[in-house]
């Protein structure tokens, strides 16, 4: 039986796919400016149905001048820059789009540094059209090194604003700005939020506890030079409390992303970035449903710092699939898959890009989530904004009907388990290692009885069953 197995291992090796996420780089020269220790994002800015795009970064350092340019899409793909916009340049900052005055457009907010020394924090009224103004006299302390978050953290309909980073005395902060007149986008400073000042830092707005009220997650470098990551509670009135003993590294240089990862009404928490000595990190962590986080233990990502994380389903499948770009051990812009349940693989590793800034949305109207990546690579044009186009095949009537016809024993196991199904199934097997590496395939098995011997390092292991519109995945851990 070893023997006859062995060969069928080596008979389908190789037909295996390491992904079903297909991603192409787009070799025609990008329309984008360069964006090194910029920010980027996408927003419908004229209501048209398609993903516009603002950049903010600089080029060579000491030769390019810092830009912001706004791109038109004309729903095609095709972007042109809107001439005459009123934006500030800016690098080492974050940019951001709402609807600050529930006027049903986007407007937008822009901080970091001009260039010249001096740092900025700004926002601009659009006018439904796409043409935007300077909002005078907004109570918005000048930063960069920092981030910001839309929410509202009172229940009152309109969107406030956390902000952190580096004011222009070089001194940390954390602020939150209450939008007072719904309809006005008019801002005032809440003094003694209690939030920890930090620079060089990410911040987002996540309601942990399920109680329809925003609370913060915030991790830089405080004023006394230690890196921190801290959650608030907010009480439903904007009112915040430091959550005590959570599980989560200090880190600074980083980034974090929230989403529900395992689908179960809840928004977990992945953070990157350094943590000193012990070099960059990414972590998964989730969350029980009352606001209490534990670390998800094994998976594949790649520690990074000066980068970006995010969440996004790029495979349609209906859960939340991984990129994250920065340097750690190495350069990278990496996409992981979620084959199910949190269990993500490695499944395509862009060019690698440094004080890095990510762009995620339809860029070509086809109905998935393309990429658009800028900062610093190994990888020419070396400052020059790259463009990744989502060609994966959508994905329709995915099922988990096998989970429940399938036992896979012994688990864990020193390298042979079976596969039994309840009743007569034929269906293609494929076992992944968790950096996407295919290690294991076979095709139209009966595998009612199906012995497997997996000679393989001791660790973790993604089986994967696929039977025409059905599909599982199991965790398998050799000792």
């Amino acid at each position: 039986m070893r023997q006859l197995f062995l060969f069928t291992f080596l008979l389908y090796f190789g037909v295996c796919s390491a992904q079903t996420i297909d991603l192409r780089r787009d070799t025609t020269p990008s329309p984008f400016q360069k964006a090194d220790a910029g920010a980027m994002t996408f927003g419908d800015i004229d209501n048209d149905g398609d993903d516009d795009l603002i950049i903010t970064g600089k080029g060579t350092p000491l030769r390019d001048p810092v830009e912001t340019t706004l791109y038109r899409n004309d729903g095609a793909g095709n972007f042109s820059v809107v001439m005459g916009a009123p934006f500030e340049a800016a690098y080492g900052g974050a940019v951001g789009f709402a609807d600050i005055d529930n006027d049903m457009d986007l407007d937008l907010l822009i901080t970091g540094s001009n260039g010249g020394g001096w740092r900025t924090a700004k926002l601009y009224q659009n006018d439904g059209m796409g043409s935007f103004s300077l909002l005078s006299g907004t109570p918005f302390t000048a930063n960069w090194g920092g981030d910001f978050g839309f929410g509202d953290i009172d229940g009152d309909g309109d969107m406030d604003i956390v902000m952190t980073g580096i004011d222009q005395q070089d001194n940390a902060l954390a602020k939150l700005y209450e939008n007072q007149n719904i309809g006005s986008g008019t801002f005032v400073e809440i003094t003694g939020s209690g939030l920890e000042a930090v620079g060089n830092s990410a911040v987002e707005f996540i309601d942990i506890d399920k109680d329809n009220d925003l609370d913060i997650i915030l991790a830089g470098e405080n004023n006394q030079g230690n890196r921190v990551t801290h959650l608030y509670t907010n009480d439903g009135n904007g009112n915040f409390t430091l959550v005590a003993n959570t599980p989560f590294d200090a880190v600074d240089g980083g980034d974090i992303a929230i989403a529900d990862t395992d689908k179960d009404g809840d928004m977990d928490i992945l953070i990157s970035g350094s943590t000193g000595v012990n070099g960059s990190i990414s972590k998964l962590f989730l969350n029980d449903g009352s606001g209490t986080f534990n670390l998800l233990a094994g998976t594949p990502f790649y520690g990074a710092q000066a980068g970006e994380t995010d969440f996004a389903d790029f495979d349609n499948d209906g859960d939340m699939d991984v990129l994250i770009t920065g340097f750690g051990a190495a350069i990278i812009s990496n996409v992981y898959e979620n084959l199910g349940g949190n269990d993500f693989v490695l499944a395509d590793s862009l060019a690698g890009a440094y004080a890095s800034s990510t762009a995620i949305g339809d860029l070509d109207g086809d109905q998935d989530l393309d990429i658009v990546i800028g900062g610093t690579s190994f990888t020419a044009p070396i400052r020059g904004t790259k463009v990744y186009y989502n060609e994966t095949p959508i994905q329709t009537n995915v099922e988990a009907g096998i989970s429940s016809l399938v036992q896979l024993y012994p688990n864990p196991s020193k390298g042979f388990f079976q596969l039994k199904s309840a009743e007569p199934l034929t269906a293609d097997v494929h076992i992944f290692n968790t950096q996407g590496q295919c290690v294991y395939s076979i095709k139209k098995v009966n595998i009612s009885n199906l012995p497997i011997e997996l000679q393989q390092p001791a660790g973790l292991y993604i089986l994967v069953i696929s039977s025409k519109n059905l599909g599982s995945t199991h965790r398998l851990i050799l000792k």
